[in-house]
């Protein structure tokens, strides 16, 4: 009858033991990383652990690796000789069973002697559902303060964790319980030149345990916080912190040698800063007296400039001064000459052809031209003598291409109840030109106009115009 051993409890201090009697010797191959990598696949792949591919490529953080690093992989050729030994005491039990069967992986197939290996998206919460504990108590296993897990790191999840495998042969089994020795590191171990950090460690517990301090343990190593974490390997012989000391101790040499030649470097250039600020100060002053004698130049330009302008100022205000009177002479003109046609009409006989009643106010619904205008009084004039104008007539000097459109009658003989179109410049018309209505014809060719807006006056206004600008006039017949 055969019989096999199964592990079915084991301390924190055991599960490092086992991982360190099975620790393979390691070469080293390279590899490229590619999109979707992580070190702990890379560890998996390649029989070996994130720390070592950690050490091997000095990686700073874990965490990030990008696609197209080259790595060097160490992996596993054989197993080497235990580093930590550890004393058991075995239970035996036995059973018999009728069939030989392979050794059943553990219902949670990640956990390891209570042990479980952090996968990408893991956190503590999902942890703990996960085997049925809480995250206080993974933090208080692990010596974790917050919730900060990283990719590959081993967690104790369980203490004391009894496995559901079997084993079995032909003859018959016996299941064999072993309980090992527990926590901190053992006199073998003490004189080992390294440790692997298991659940519950402290750098105090381990430095203790390897006749060191907390600040020579985290000078072998590197540590600038207390922080460790299970599955770390750390440097615990004498030699280690001699070996740092002395790096320490050189790399505090060449920083003050740095030092010095960066102070000497310093020196020479504020030497010659001041040499070439001296320069700078000098070049300074002899561009500020080019400044001044070239501002010089220019006020003496300003001035001769200003008294230039002061004279040709002086020269328009003449010009204008002359224009304002030949205007003013030119309205005297005008008004005189108006003052001549209404004496001249005063002159005319009484005697007329025709005449029509005076303007009753009568107002053209259509608001065909701007109230106050000339064009909007005669619309107005043929409206209350019921002869409406067709339709838009446009400006004063545009009447007559309106209402040959319209079809109707223009000439250039007055006749009493036409609309009369004087174009600009004729009887005192803008140059848009001026309409009035034909109220009475002379024997004499003269005719009397009313009117609106002729020189400024707003109301209808009446005058009479001499035979002789008839021919410059177009006569309108509504």
């Amino acid at each position: 009858m055969k019989h096999k051993k199964l592990v079915v409890g084991t301390s924190l201090a055991a599960t490092a033991a086992i991982a360190a009697v099975t620790a393979p010797q390691v070469n080293a191959e390279s590899y490229t990383v590619k999109f979707g990598d992580t070190l702990s696949e890379l560890a998996l792949q390649f029989n070996t652990t994130i720390e070592e591919i950690r050490d091997a490529n000095n990686i700073q953080d874990i965490n990030k690796i990008f696609a197209g690093e080259t790595f060097e992989i160490p992996t596993a050729t054989k197993e080497a000789a235990p580093q930590h030994p550890v004393q058991t005491q075995e239970v035996k039990e036995t059973a018999a069973v009728e069939h030989h069967e392979e050794v059943q992986k553990d219902t949670h197939s990640a956990l390891q002697n209570g042990v479980y290996t952090v996968l990408a998206g893991d956190t503590l919460n999902r942890i703990a559902e996960e085997f049925g504990t809480t995250a206080q108590a993974i933090r208080d296993l692990n010596g974790i303060q917050g919730d900060l897990i990283f990719v590959g790191q081993p967690l104790q999840v369980k203490v004391g964790l009894v496995s559901t495998a079997k084993v079995s042969d032909d003859q018959d089994d016996e299941v064999i319980a072993e309980e090992y020795a527990k926590d901190a590191p053992s006199t073998e171990q003490a004189a080992t030149s390294e440790y692997t950090v298991v659940p519950g460690d402290t750098l105090t517990k381990i430095a203790e345990a390897y006749g060191l301090n907390v600040e020579e343990l985290q000078l072998a190593n590197g540590l600038d916080s207390d922080f460790i974490y299970a599955g770390q390997v750390l440097a615990v012989s004498p030699q280690a912190v001699s070996q740092a000391q002395k790096s320490q101790e050189k790399a505090e040499q060449e920083r003050q040698a740095q030092a010095a030649q960066e102070k000497a470097v310093q020196e020479k250039a504020e030497q010659e800063r001041q040499a070439q600020a001296a320069q700078e100060k000098a070049a300074q002053e002899k561009a500020e007296q080019e400044r001044q004698a070239q501002a010089a130049q220019e006020k003496a330009a300003q001035e001769k400039a200003e008294q230039e302008r002061q004279a040709q100022a002086a020269q328009e205000k003449a010009a204008q001064e002359a224009q304002l009177r030949e205007e003013a002479r030119q309205k005297e003109a005008a008004r005189q000459a108006r003052e001549a046609q209404k004496k001249e009409a005063v002159a005319q006989p009484t005697a007329k052809i025709a005449q029509h009643g005076p303007y009753n106010g009568s107002v053209d619904p259509r608001n065909l031209a701007p109230a106050g205008q000339c064009t909007a009084y005669v619309i107005n004039r043929l409206y209350g003598l019921g002869r409406p104008v067709p339709g838009m007539m446009g400006n004063a000097n545009e009447w007559g291409a309106y209402a040959a459109q319209y079809g109707l009658a223009v000439s250039n003989h007055p006749q009493v109840g036409t609309a009369v179109s004087f174009p600009a410049g004729v009887a005192g018309a803008s140059s848009y030109g001026h309409v009035g209505f034909v109220e009475a014809v002379y024997p004499d060719g003269s005719f009397q106009i009313s009117e609106m807006n002729y020189a400024g006056v707003s109301g209808v206004n009446y005058r009479t115009i001499p035979a002789a600008v008839a021919s410059s006039c177009q006569f309108i017949n509504f």
